[in-house]
Order: structure tokens, then C-alpha cells, then sequence
């Protein structure tokens, strides 16, 4: 098993390259420390809620949503798999190998998005390493959270395309606070940094919904493969 979760992980490693993740972690720190200036400039308190509605709200979701669907080949999750299930090994490591390649390359991306952004937020001012323990604490469990949900939508649809509906679901449907908005890690993710709550949960409730649907969908995911 741990075989197979190893070739599973250098499968999926391999279509997500470390030149490509760090251009990328590249590209977002440009932007999250951009965002941070221009907001610090006319509004300094409001500078690191922007730059964690930017992590949160855009940078998260996409990386995973591009980490799961590149390190699964941009095919559904038995075809990814399939390489090393004709050498006779057993999909559902395989599988396992290919979410953990995804989780790490998310979170290859998004902390040092986060880390900078809000390092150029805060600059001298108090609260920069609380915030950063907190939220980065957030971005792994985010991280999981949306890794699964995509894993999961990857065995749905021609081509595990599901994912792209369920990226589309996450930011409108999730964006509410309503009890539709349950199965969607956006609307979790928003209630515990201060905002709408969801479903009258609490944060330490969304802090369990967040978990409960990691594991759920990842589980889930892996029932569904093809044997």
C-alpha cells in the first residue's frame, strides 16, 4: 500500500513540476504584496482582511482546483490512476499518492502568498505573527478541504470535469451563508475569518464541518473508483 501511495505521489508530482509551483507561489506573493500596498496606502487596518479574502477567497481555490486537475493528468481520477494500476498496483493508494502531491503543491503556492502578503500588510505593526499561525493554520485545513472536494468531483462526469462545476458551485453557492452553503469550504472558510456564519454554526463548528467534509469527500473519492 505504501508502495503504491508513493508511486501515486511521484505520478502526481511529476505533472506539477517544482519550477512550475514556484512560478506560480511567485506570481502570487506579486500580487498579494500589490494589493497589500495599494490597500495599506489609503487604509492600513484594512490592508491584511484584504490580503486574507485574496488568499481565501481566490488563491486557495484556484491552486487547488489546478493542482488536483493537473496532477490527475486533466482526467477523470480512475484514468489518472490508471498508469499504475496496469503495473498491478491498487488504485486507492494510487489515488491517495496523487491528493497528497496536490495538497503539497497548494500549499507550495499559498503560504508564501499568504506569508508575504500579509508581511507587507503588517510590516512594523503588532498582530503579524498571530495572524500568521491562525491563517496559515486555515490554509492547511483549506488546503484539505478543497483537495478532497475536487478528488471527489474528479470521479464524476466525462473526463472528471465535475470539478469545474464544483469550482463554479464553491464560489456562488458558497458565498452565502445559507444552509445550502454547507457542503461548499468557501462558506466555512469565510465564517471562521470573522464573517457570515454559516447555517447559525459556530466557528468551532465550521472548523469541524471543514474537517467532516474533508474526510467525507475524500472517502467518498476513493469508494468511487474503479477497482
Amino acid at each position: 500500500m505504501m508502495r503504491a501511495a508513493r508511486l501515486g505521489f511521484a505520478l502526481g508530482w511529476s505533472r506539477l513540476p517544482p519550477r512550475r509551483v514556484a512560478v506560480l507561489a511567485l506570481l502570487g506573493t506579486l500580487a498579494s504584496s500589490g494589493v497589500a500596498l495599494a490597500v495599506r496606502s489609503s487604509s492600513p487596518l484594512a490592508a491584511p482582511n484584504v490580503v486574507a479574502s485574496l488568499v481565501f477567497g481566490l488563491v486557495l481555490p484556484l491552486t487547488a482546483y489546478g493542482a488536483v486537475s493537473t496532477g490527475s493528468g486533466s482526467t477523470d481520477l480512475s484514468s489518472a490512476t490508471w498508469p499504475a494500476a496496469r503495473r498491478g498496483f491498487s488504485r486507492r493508494p494510487v489515488a491517495m499518492g496523487l491528493a497528497l502531491a496536490a495538497f503539497v503543491a497548494t500549499l507550495a503556492v499559498v503560504f508564501p502568498v499568504l506569508l508575504v502578503g500579509f508581511g507587507v500588510a503588517y510590516r512594523a505593526t503588532p498582530g503579524f505573527s498571530k495572524d500568521c499561525v491562525t491563517s496559515g493554520g486555515l490554509v492547511a485545513l483549506g488546503a484539505a478541504a478543497y483537495v478532497s472536494a475536487f478528488s471527489l468531483a474528479s470521479t464524476a462526469m466525462r473526463r472528471g470535469r465535475a470539478r469545474s462545476l464544483l469550482l463554479c458551485l464553491d464560489f456562488f453557492v458558497g458565498a452565502f451563508g445559507s444552509a445550502f452553503s454547507l457542503p461548499f469550504p468557501r462558506a466555512h472558510l469565510r465564517s471562521l475569518l470573522g464573517g457570515e456564519a454559516v447555517a447559525m454554526l459556530s466557528q468551532r463548528q465550521s472548523s469541524g464541518a471543514l474537517l467532516t467534509l474533508t474526510l467525507v469527500a475524500f472517502v467518498m473519492a476513493l469508494v468511487r473508483l474503479r477497482r
